[in-house]
């Protein structure tokens, strides 16, 4: 076990522990560093334990006085490792446990109930995680020792049970939250030059005659950005001055650098690579795209309609839940063509982008950091409520 923060434990508070393989770069993780702190401001005692290693984003939540912990798993089924994780969930008498994606639902599934934990809850981030056969007993199986399984969207609730053939009961959905103050229109950032949305065009040598769209998220297969390139190369034919931002990393990086450069649109790409000033980079920019071929619930989508983009996405997962068409941006299906003429159709009508500006700040509004932060609380104590009535 090794410690990345001290504890800073609350007496009489409720004590959750949330499981996780790691806090890296990822949208599961960055919604952690955002919500727990909130939930700790409600009076739950909140830390956080990954059983792979601690990640790049531990030190935003210790800083946040939330504790993050490392428990070493080698192997899901493990018993070592199950049985140290066990023995430390009972050691921090903690009474909620709270586990994230598959690997972690398991594990921590079976060791919260070795512990005794009072309340066990797994959650599900995206569709198509269950595979395998393999995959699907297991979770029919653990799934018998949770009190709830939590949903970021109806569309992952309903393909986490037809995958399992399990029950409605006990499945509750929470959609991802987005803090609207940090993410907002770029009317409400200093204007001019020298203020930070200025700054970030100036940076990536944007014109202020040059139109900006924008996507976010891993280069990885699942998010098809070789798709995002064909689709944008049509737009560039379209509209000569638009340019395209890319932010991101991942495995391909280097093949999509190349592909810009077959398409002819190398000049007018930026791979910018991860950043901390996501908000600024929104603000700076005219419409999100995103061409994911899976999708759970999007938190840069969110973070997107926050800002008052209009977005055009793919229609898959949990997309239709947070954009509907025709009135913040567009759903589409995954063909360059249909993405592009979306896009262009939004760059050069002005009215339009300006409406679909509107309304997804208004959508953004429903799906608050700040409303889901209640609706988890409101859980925790429903689900202790219930066991303390079932104890009784």
């Amino acid at each position: 076990m090794r410690h990345t923060s001290r504890s800073n434990k609350r007496s009489g508070s409720t004590r959750v522990l949330r499981v996780i393989t790691q806090l890296s770069r990822g949208g599961v993780e960055a919604k952690l560093a955002s919500l727990l702190p909130l939930l700790r401001d409600r009076g739950f005692d909140v830390s956080v334990c990954c059983i792979k290693e601690a990640g790049s984003l531990a030190g935003r939540l210790t800083n946040a006085g939330v504790p993050v912990r490392v428990c070493r798993v080698r192997s899901r089924l493990g018993p070592g490792g199950i049985l140290a994780l066990a023995r430390f969930i009972k050691q921090q008498h903690t009474d909620i446990v709270h586990t994230h994606m598959y690997a972690s639902n398991i594990t921590g599934t079976l060791a919260a109930r070795l512990a005794g934990a009072r309340v066990i809850i797994s959650n599900v981030h995206n569709v198509g995680k269950l595979r395998s056969r393999r995959q699907i007993i297991q979770d029919r199986l653990v799934s018998r020792f949770r009190d709830a399984t939590v949903c970021v969207s109806e569309r992952v609730k309903q393909d986490y049970l037809e995958a399992t053939g399990l029950s409605e009961r006990g499945v509750v959905v929470i959609y991802n939250g987005v803090d609207t103050e940090r993410f907002r229109p770029r009317e409400l950032w200093p204007a001019g030059k020298g203020g930070p949305v200025g700054q970030v065009r100036a940076q990536f040598g944007i014109g202020e005659d040059e139109q900006l769209v924008i996507a976010a998220g891993r280069l990885i297969p699942q998010k098809a950005p070789d798709l995002l390139l064909s689709a944008f190369a049509i737009v560039h034919e379209s509209r000569p001055g638009s340019r395209l931002l890319v932010l991101g990393s991942g495995e391909l990086h280097d093949s999509l650098v190349e592909l810009s450069r077959k398409l002819g649109i190398a000049q007018s790409v930026v791979f910018a690579g991860y950043r901390e000033d996501m908000a600024e980079c929104l603000a700076a920019s005219d419409v999100f795209v995103s061409s994911s071929t899976r999708e759970g619930f999007s938190n840069v989508l969110l973070e997107a309609l926050a800002t008052g983009l209009p977005a055009v996405v793919t229609d898959v997962g949990g997309n239709r839940e947070a954009v509907r068409d025709g009135q913040e941006g567009f759903l589409c299906e995954p063909r360059a063509e249909r993405l592009a003429e979306r896009v262009v159709q939004i760059l050069t009508n002005a009215e339009l982008r300006k409406e679909m500006s509107r309304n997804a700040r208004n959508r953004a509004m429903e799906f608050g950091l700040v409303r889901m932060a209640d609706q988890t609380a409101a859980l925790y104590e429903r689900l202790l409520s219930d066991n303390r009535a079932g104890a009784g």
